[in-house]
């Protein structure tokens, strides 16, 4: 039995929102009890919110009635092909550690 027929699959939604929603706001309006819903990040007027197949339609209209001229742009079932999709989701990569910092 692998994870995911335990777990279930999960699905990414992209939103376009305003620039004065933020995680916490977003939280809140998507929030369910019983479901599974998170916020993976929310900043320069996308959001990203992770949540099961049959809860993607409940989220993009409960985004959409809580943040007026919000719009899903795309889902998909893995982060990656969004933050390559939309560049302004990708994380910035973390400084290399110092070689004099190591574990020796």
């Amino acid at each position: 039995m692998t994870v995911k027929s335990k777990r279930g699959r999960r699905r990414y939604i992209v939103f376009e929102v305003g620039t004065e929603v933020d995680k916490t706001l977003l939280t809140r309006a998507t929030f369910r009890p019983g479901h599974h819903i998170k916020v993976i990040s929310c900043d320069g007027g996308f959001a990203v919110v992770r949540c099961s197949p049959a809860d993607t339609c409940w989220v993009s209209e409960a985004v959409a009635s809580s943040f007026p001229g919000s719009e899903p742009l795309r889902t998909s079932g893995t982060l990656k092909s969004l933050r390559d999709r939309y560049s302004s989701l990708k994380k910035e990569r973390r400084p290399p550690r110092n070689a004099d910092k190591g574990l020796h």
